[in-house]
């Protein structure tokens, strides 16, 4: 009696993760196409109170389709789902920058630290959120554990570059946007910005 249940449980498993294939499989062709309606209905038909993957895919639909509030609802449940996962923070992150909820922008960038103090993506995007909300202080340490792993990074040295000029250290601010020329030099930014403080 066991094994039928046991097998019987097995096939429904095996049943449902076959059909939420062909769902997120017909979700990507949609978005790809860039019909994000249909790519929406498509997972929204699967989704369920603790479906941890329709959450995060929604999300990321709901953002693309500029549905940024919507977008925030399913991050926030696929966050509460699995609350020491990376990604739906880092999803979480695109509406807030669009609705310029710095503060909770900054919170989950936190939330992020916290699990991975390392992560790139989170010390990157908090400095430069700091930056925006002229919170030149805490961007410039933020930024600065990011040259220290990432020195020859242009993003972060052109960052970099921009907090030293908000702080009025010049010739400090001169040497990140001459380094970030050495990795791309041809940015009109840094070759304006580094011609106008001469």
């Amino acid at each position: 009696m066991k094994k039928i249940v046991v097998t019987l449980l097995i096939a429904v498993s095996f049943n449902i993760s076959a059909q939420n294939s062909k769902v997120f499989s017909s979700s990507y062709a949609h978005e790809s196409k860039k019909e994000y309606a249909e790519a929406i209905k498509d997972m929204e038909g699967i989704d369920s109170g603790n479906n941890y993957y329709s959450k995060v895919r929604l999300g990321w639909l709901h953002y693309i389709n500029g549905n940024n509030a919507k977008s925030v609802e399913y991050y926030k449940a696929a966050i509460t789902i699995k609350p020491k996962a990376i990604e739906p923070l880092l999803g979480i992150a695109g509406p807030l920058y669009t609705l310029q909820k710095w503060t909770e922008l900054k919170g989950i960038y936190t939330k992020i630290l916290f699990i991975d103090p390392n992560n790139t993506t989170a010390l990157y995007r908090m400095a430069l959120t700091n930056y925006y909300a002229k919170d030149y202080p805490a961007a410039e340490a933020q930024a600065a554990k990011m040259i220290t792993m990432y020195p020859f990074d242009f993003d972060t040295n052109l960052l970099m570059g921009g907090i030293k000029l908000s702080l009025g250290k010049i010739s400090e601010a001169k040497g990140f946007y001459e380094t970030a020329l050495l990795a791309k030099p041809d940015d009109k930014t840094a070759m304006e910005t580094l011609q106008s403080l001469k």
